[in-house]
């Protein structure tokens, strides 16, 4: 569990330094988030600051769904986010 924390904040590490230019299809979703607590697995919690991307559907021809995070992936354009040590810890 710890490398995938670590992997997840490099992962928003490199967004954050490498902003990519985002086009959407038209069943995707654009998505902005500011200052959300966003759990994104048991006791890892990811503080957005702010945060502009697309919500990518898994499954062809379906909308992703907000409440299901196996539903979609999220492809960041730009994000300023943080964690606490404890997320980092599970």
């Amino acid at each position: 569990m710890a490398s995938r924390c670590s992997l997840l904040s490099c992962a928003c590490l490199l967004l954050l330094v490498f902003p990519l230019d985002i086009r959407s299809s038209p069943g995707d979703v654009q998505i902005e988030m500011k200052n959300v607590r966003l759990h994104v697995d048991d006791g890892i919690i990811l503080d957005v600051s702010r945060l502009h991307g697309i919500m990518v559907s898994r499954n062809a021809g379906a909308p992703p769904i907000l409440d299901d995070q196996s539903s979609y992936i999220l492809e960041l354009q730009t994000a300023q986010m943080s964690m606490e040590m404890s997320s980092l810890q599970n």
